[in-house]
């Protein structure tokens, strides 16, 4: 399985992720901040990214996108909010990510998986 970064600052929510990834199968990360997320980029290969929109949004960290397909071009990020998505938020090429609305629907995030590993 791929080595999976879950990143959340909301610790329910990471929980529920940790929970259904595990029970997947998957390789997992878990990081609370964007500056955790950061770290683990430069410490592993990560294959599939799971982040939050709404922590890269009070974080103000829309940079660590760039830095994650720095590390490794052929990350794939998936995009949680549970806020209505913005076109004019500052991310580049909306074809790089997948975008996913909460509550989540944990049979499309098993399909997206399966599709990205």
């Amino acid at each position: 399985m791929a080595l999976v970064l879950a990143g959340d600052n909301n610790f329910e929510d990471l929980l529920f992720l940790k929970e259904f990834l595990q029970a997947s199968g998957h390789e997992l990360r878990l990081a609370n901040s964007c500056d955790m997320v950061s770290e683990l980029i430069h410490a592993e290969t990560v294959e599939i990214l799971i982040l939050s929109l709404d922590m890269l949004i009070e974080e103000n960290s829309f940079p660590l996108l760039g830095d994650i397909f720095a590390q490794n071009p052929r990350s794939a990020v998936i995009l949680v909010t549970s806020q209505p998505w913005k076109e004019s938020l500052p991310i580049e090429d909306l074809s790089r990510y997948v975008l996913l609305s909460r509550p989540l629907d944990l049979d499309k995030l098993k399909e997206i998986l399966a599709q990205l590993v």
